[in-house]
């Protein structure tokens, strides 16, 4: 069964903040904030979170790839990344589409389905400009289901 992510408070503004929240039996919660820098280029991510933690990430991204991982993607090329347990080569398999409940309305959302050598999943949210992690699965499964953005 895997964790359900909830994003609350959604900014994006030079960069992207968000409060977040993960399900039973983890039950954690925190906030984070990411440069536009990391979000246009880093291939490091942060995919481990202690509980009422506050990130401030300038080199890596978390719930999202970088633009620059994203384009590499797109084209059907492999990119290098480290989620977080070293780096490993992710490739693009299919397109795809997930359901998650957006300002509480459910929404079908187009993704990238990829995978990395080691068999670590990705399903990235098909928008150049908003390349969000729907779901991912590195050893454990988490899942987007509740995104609220405060425009």
């Amino acid at each position: 069964m895997p964790l359900n992510f909830i994003l609350d408070s959604l900014t994006i503004s030079n960069g992207i903040s968000f409060n977040w929240k993960m399900t039973d039996p983890m039950n954690y919660k925190g906030k984070v904030k990411m440069s536009s820098e990391a979000l246009d280029t880093a291939s490091a991510m942060n995919n481990f979170f202690s509980d009422n933690s506050s990130l401030d990430l300038t080199d890596k991204t978390t719930v999202w790839v970088s633009k620059k991982v994203y384009k590499a993607l797109k084209k059907g090329k492999s990119v290098s990344i480290d989620a977080s347990l070293g780096r490993e080569k992710l490739t693009f398999k299919s397109a795809e589409k997930l359901t998650a409940n957006y300002n509480g309305k459910s929404e079908s959302f187009d993704v990238l389905y990829a995978t990395t050598d080691s068999g670590n999943k990705f399903w990235i949210l098909d928008d150049s400009s908003n390349p969000l992690i729907m779901k991912m699965s590195i050893g454990w499964t988490i899942e987007m289901k509740d995104i609220t953005s405060s425009k």
